[in-house]
Parts: C-alpha cells; sequence; structure tokens
C-alpha cells in the first residue's frame, strides 16, 4: 500500500490557472484544446507551462503530469518511467 501523500496544487505553489491547465492537461488535451477551453491563446497555454516544469522540477508535460498526480518522486529514473508505462 502506497502511503505517500497525493502532491497538491497548494503544495507545488501552482496559480490557480496553472492548476487548471494541469487538469485539463491531465484529461488529454492537446495544447490548441486547453486554449480554446479556457480562450486564451496557445501561446499562453505554452508560456504557463514554461513556468509549470520548473515549479514541479521536471523536463516535459509527461514527468508534469506524473509529478502533479503524484505517482513519482524525484528524480524520475528511466528504469521507474519505463515500469510505470508497461504497467498500464
Amino acid at each position: 500500500m502506497n502511503m505517500e501523500k497525493e502532491i497538491t496544487s497548494d503544495d507545488l505553489r501552482l496559480t490557480p490557472r496553472e492548476t487548471e491547465i494541469m487538469e485539463l492537461l491531465s484529461t488529454g488535451l492537446q495544447d490548441k484544446e486547453i486554449a480554446y477551453h479556457l480562450r486564451i491563446s496557445i501561446y499562453t497555454v505554452k508560456n504557463h507551462l514554461k513556468n509549470i516544469y520548473p515549479k514541479l522540477k521536471v523536463q516535459n508535460r509527461v514527468e508534469a503530469l506524473l509529478r502533479y498526480k503524484g505517482a513519482v518522486s524525484s528524480p524520475l529514473s528511466p528504469i521507474h518511467f519505463t515500469a510505470m508505462w508497461a504497467l498500464s
């Protein structure tokens, strides 16, 4: 049983808009779909993601989603990453 506490947006110090972006990203939407849904430009979505990555201490959207959902601990090892996808 995993006893790790799920990471919250408060723990990560994400803004309300960044939290919205991460929630929409976690549903599988692409940047342009997130932009349409929030009525902002795709460039604004990309800018938010650029600001989110350092807060989550990640390099890309897959790592960001895993970190946001509390699925991994830092740092993300290639073996752990491969195992996560093999199990899904």
